[in-house]
């Protein structure tokens, strides 16, 4: 499970990097990234973009979800399961994802690593932030699953953040 979860963070910080979709600017994951890594960091440059993609990812997404108090999202899930993956990230090998050069590849690569995609949200409310509608009580891979396929809701060149409350907040 907390292999699958880092392939999915990887693969939507992949799609969001300038050379793919271009949501935001990260070239950690690029050849370039890895090429300026491997100068840099001899020893293990993929761990080094790897966790440099995320933790710039989780960066952009607190910023953009930062009204929604309590809001998990694909690369912050909150509590255990963000130590675990933490602690696992440098004992797997996950590879970097090739360049994602439209929606449709985008989709495509959700689906191949097991991302139900026909069950994607259809609509933006015109927002980057986009409420997901989740089974909190599902295990985390469901959950970052579902997150996931939020993402289909982006273009080239216009990001989403798909999050969803707690159902405790959610009531709120």
């Amino acid at each position: 499970m907390l292999q699958e979860i880092l392939a999915l963070r990887l693969l939507v910080a992949r799609a969001a990097a300038s050379e793919s979709l271009g949501w935001w600017e990260d070239e950690s994951l690029t050849d370039a990234g890895l090429a300026l890594a491997g100068r840099i960091f001899t020893r293990r440059p993929e761990l080094i973009v790897q966790r440099l993609a995320l933790r710039a990812a989780k960066a952009r997404h607190r910023a953009a979800l930062a009204r929604y108090r309590g809001a998990i999202h694909l690369f912050d899930l909150r509590g255990e399961i963000e130590v675990a993956l933490t602690a696992a990230l440098p004992t797997l090998k996950i590879d970097i994802p090739r360049p994602i050069d439209s929606p449709d590849a985008f989709a495509q690569a959700l689906s191949d690593i097991g991302v139900d995609t026909s069950g994607a949200p259809s609509t933006r409310a015109g927002s980057s932030a986009v409420q997901i509608e989740v089974d909190d009580t599902a295990d985390p891979l469901a959950i970052s699953q579902r997150l996931a396929a939020g993402y289909l809701l982006g273009e080239p060149g216009q990001p989403v953040f798909p999050f969803a409350l707690p159902s405790t907040e959610a009531r709120r």
